[in-house]
């Protein structure tokens, strides 16, 4: 099983020029009075992939399920990596993750 840690994302969308984290930058007019922005947004999850299938889970116990091989594959990392689980039948991301240090 595969345990990542919890940490902010909100820098990783600061990258892509997303606003909803800037305090006088963000615009959320239509679903709200008045100004507003995203002070921090915090993932946390675990997966676990066996001779089963891949298991993706979060705190709040959302439980997502997708079946595999039963191969082995050997994965040594080095650098950050971008993980992530999809559905190709439904063309649907199930999970994603980005690991910054593998050593931790």
């Amino acid at each position: 099983m595969i345990k990542l840690r919890h940490g902010s994302i909100s820098q990783n969308f600061e990258e892509f020029r997303c606003h909803l984290f800037i305090k006088h930058g963000a615009d959320f007019s239509k679903m709200i009075m008045g100004d507003g922005y995203i002070n921090d947004y915090i993932q946390v999850s675990t997966i676990m992939v066996n001779e089963i299938g891949s298991h993706a889970t979060t705190p709040s116990n959302h439980y997502t399920s997708v079946r595999a091989t039963s191969t082995t594959v050997l994965f040594n990392v080095s650098r950050p990596f971008i993980f992530y689980l999809y559905n190709s039948e439904n063309n649907l991301m199930l999970h994603i993750s980005v690991v910054t240090d593998p050593y931790l």
